[in-house]
């Protein structure tokens, strides 16, 4: 049986790269949500005298994230533009460096 001299174009290195930063990715954006969840969570727990509080609390926290993108007259446009900036400033140069693109 002759073997081939072409070169496999799947890169199995290349493959575990992209494997663990895909679970680093879910990992933190993971985060990002437990956070809120655990946040809708507290207040949701707390007993009655406490209750509009917390929720009130939670209201201006969740506001308060999506303040500056005043743009936007939809709120959840604006908690995506939110998320989307998250994502961005923790992978942003991590993808531009992958497409060989440079940092702006």
């Amino acid at each position: 049986m002759a073997t081939s001299s072409r070169r496999h174009p799947y890169s199995l290195r290349q493959h575990a790269i992209d494997t663990n930063w895909s679970l680093d990715f879910t990992d933190r954006t993971i985060g990002l949500n437990e956070d809120r969840v655990s946040a809708i969570e507290e207040a949701l727990a707390a007993p009655w005298p406490r209750l509009l509080p917390a929720l009130l609390r939670l209201r201006r926290q969740i506001r308060a994230s999506v303040a500056p993108y005043t743009a936007q007259p939809d709120f959840r446009r604006r908690r995506m533009a939110w998320m989307a900036e998250q994502i961005d400033r923790t992978y942003g140069s991590r993808l531009r460096a992958a497409d060989g693109r440079r940092e702006p």
